[in-house]
């Protein structure tokens, strides 16, 4: 997609102004959308298994605190 494109899309996404969209260019902003989810996903993904491996092995709260092992 070139700049003039880019800048048609990002009018209609403000509402300022309806222009219509190639089916190709649409298929590939779909693309660009999907993707962008997935990316989400994965990062959602990640958090969670964080905090299932914190629940798991908890820091051990039995040692003295100012001495160094």
């Amino acid at each position: 997609m070139d700049r003039e494109s880019l800048e048609k899309y990002r009018n209609v996404c403000k509402g300022s102004k309806i222009v219509s969209i190639p089916s190709e260019d649409l298929n590939q902003i779909i693309l660009m959308a999907e993707g962008f989810i997935a990316l989400r996903e994965d990062v959602v993904d990640k958090e969670i298994e964080k905090e299932k491996r914190l629940k798991e092995f908890p820091k051990n709260k039995n040692l003295i605190k100012g001495k160094s092992y």
